[in-house]
C-alpha cells in the first residue's frame, strides 16, 4: 500500500478505497502486462491532453501583446477618469452656462458606468463613442468649447483619450490577427478531456493496488512512480488563493480631486503560518472603486499569475 500512495497524484483527489471496490472490479487482474498495457494507453493520452492544456495556458499567459494589451487598458482607464474628473469639477462653476455644459459631459461620461468590468472590445466601443461624440460635429461639441474657456485642460484630457482608445484597438486588432495561430480548445475545454482519462488510470491502479496479489504489480509501480511524478511536476501548476494575504493597512489618504491610489504592500500567509511578499505586476494587480471623492474609497487585490481571486481593502479619503 505504501507504494500506491505516492501514486495519488496531486492533480485531483481521489475517492476512497470502498468506492473503488465496489464499481470497477472488472479492472482488477492478476497480469502486471495487462495493467502497464491499459495505463500505457492512458498515460500517453494524458501526456498529450497536457501539451494542448500547455499550448492554451501560453497562449493566454504568455503571448507577447497581453502584457501591452493590459497596459494600453489601464492608460486608457485612467484618461477617462482623468476626463470625468475634470468635467465633474466644473458642473460647479459659478456660471450656469458652463455648469450646465459640464453636467451635460458628464452624463455622457458616466452613461456606460464601470466600463472596465466590461469585455475589452465593449469597452473600447464604449469610449470611440464617446469621443465621436465630445469632437468636431459631435452633439457635445459646443459644450466642450464652452467649458473649455475655464478649464483648458478639458481639450487636453480628450485628445489623451483619443490616443489611449486609438493604441488599445490597435493591440485588439493584433491579437485578432493572432486568432489564426490560437490552439482550437481553451483550457477548459482540455481540461475536461483531461479529467476522465485521470481518474480511469486512478481506477485502475486503485483496484489492483488493494487485491493484485502478483508480485509484477509491485514492480509495475516502482516504474511508474518516476512517470507519474514527472507529470505532476509537469503538469500541477499551484495557484494560489489571494484572499489569503495580508495587506497592509493604508492610512488616511489625502483629498486631491483626482483619482487617488495608494500601493500598500501585500504579504501572503503560506502553509506553515510564514508570510511571502508579492510583488505588483508580477503576483497581483490593483484596481480601486470611488477613489475620488471624499470618503470611503476600495482597493481590489487581484492575483494574477501564481496567485488567483480577489481580496478588497477599504481606505478613507478625507481633507487632511
Amino acid at each position: 500500500m505504501s507504494k500506491f500512495q505516492k501514486l495519488r497524484f496531486s492533480y485531483i483527489p481521489i475517492a476512497p478505497h470502498c468506492h473503488f471496490l465496489t464499481t470497477v472490479n472488472t479492472k482488477i487482474t492478476n497480469s502486471p502486462t495487462v495493467v502497464a498495457t491499459a495505463l500505457g494507453d492512458r498515460l500517453t493520452v494524458f501526456r498529450e491532453k497536457l501539451a494542448e492544456e500547455q499550448s492554451a495556458l501560453d497562449w493566454v499567459e504568455k503571448s507577447d501583446l497581453t502584457e501591452k494589451i493590459k497596459d494600453a487598458d489601464k492608460r486608457q482607464d485612467r484618461a477617462l477618469t482623468g476626463l470625468r474628473v475634470v468635467v465633474n469639477g466644473q458642473m460647479f462653476h459659478g456660471s450656469p452656462t458652463i455648469a450646465d455644459a459640464a453636467t451635460r459631459i458628464y452624463g455622457l461620461l458616466m452613461e456606460p458606468g464601470d466600463i472596465t468590468r466590461r469585455p475589452y472590445e465593449d469597452e473600447s466601443g464604449y469610449v470611440e463613442s464617446i469621443i465621436r461624440q465630445l469632437s468636431t460635429g459631435g452633439m457635445y461639441y459646443n459644450d466642450v468649447q464652452t467649458i473649455s474657456l475655464t478649464a483648458p485642460s478639458v481639450t487636453t484630457q480628450i485628445t489623451e483619450l483619443k490616443n489611449a482608445n486609438n493604441l488599445f484597438k490597435q493591440l485588439l486588432e493584433q491579437r485578432d490577427a493572432q486568432s489564426l495561430l490560437k490552439p482550437g480548445k481553451t483550457f477548459k475545454e482540455i481540461r475536461k478531456e483531461i479529467e476522465p482519462v485521470y481518474h480511469d488510470m486512478v481506477t485502475i491502479i486503485d483496484a489492483n493496488a488493494v487485491v493484485n496479489t502478483s508480485p509484477g504489480f509491485a514492480a509495475l509501480i516502482d516504474l511508474l512512480n518516476p512517470e507519474i511524478d514527472r507529470l505532476n511536476a509537469e503538469h500541477h501548476r499551484v495557484r494560489h488563493d489571494i484572499a489569503h494575504c495580508q495587506p497592509e493597512e493604508i492610512p488616511a489618504q489625502q483629498y486631491t480631486g483626482y483619482p487617488v491610489n495608494p500601493t500598500p504592500k501585500v504579504l501572503y500567509v503560506t502553509a506553515n503560518d510564514g508570510t511571502v511578499r508579492l510583488e505588483l505586476g508580477k503576483d497581483y494587480d490593483l484596481r480601486y472603486k470611488d477613489n475620488i471623492e471624499v470618503g470611503n474609497a476600495l482597493c481590489i487585490i487581484k492575483g494574477i499569475g501564481e496567485y488567483k481571486g480577489s481580496k478588497t481593502v477599504s481606505f478613507i479619503i478625507k481633507r487632511l
